[in-house]
């Protein structure tokens, strides 16, 4: 049996979900409702059928700090957001967030909204299943002890050890 040179060993928490794209606005120069107003409406109706995308939320105790959501499409590449864990946390229980990446709780599930310099989608999310997936990632890193997952020695060495391409290693 090989051990691992660190401490602790690694684990990936992930799940597949279904995401309903309730909204998305094209950058315009029409008036944009705050964020807060939109997820208040959605929250309003939420028993309105969106598009089903279908969305997979992964954690890599190796970034304790981040979670990713791919999004994948039928003819089309794959979509990766990361944003900070903490965020996702909070956002089960109140609306949060700042920049691209907005969270909004209703009864039954989340709003997540992502802004982007190509648009803006807002999508609902099954709250139980969010609440599942973070309960999952604080059972692997519990808040407060990401240092002991996170090894800036080798992140730095990742980023000293790159090699750009059209350039040589010396």
């Amino acid at each position: 049996m090989s051990l691992q040179p660190a401490a602790r060993r690694h684990h990936t928490v992930s799940v597949s979900t279904v995401l309903s794209l309730i909204g998305h606005v094209e950058p315009s120069t029409d008036a944009v409702t705050s964020f807060d107003e939109a997820c208040r409406a959605r929250a309003s109706a939420a028993d309105t059928a969106g598009v089903p995308i279908d969305a997979e939320l992964i954690f890599n105790s190796r970034d304790p700090f981040a979670v990713k959501i791919v999004f994948t499409f039928p003819a089309a590449p794959a979509v990766e957001w990361v944003f900070a864990r903490e965020l996702l946390v909070a956002g089960l229980r109140a609306p949060a967030g700042s920049g691209d990446v907005h969270l909004f709780p209703y009864a039954g599930g989340v709003v997540l909204e992502l802004s982007s310099p190509s648009g803006r989608a807002r999508m609902s999310a099954d709250l139980v299943v969010l609440a599942d997936f973070v309960r999952d990632c604080l059972d692997v890193v519990p808040f407060g002890a990401e240092h002991e997952f996170f090894d800036l020695d080798f992140e730095i060495a990742l980023i000293v050890d790159f090699e750009l391409p059209g350039t040589a290693q010396v």
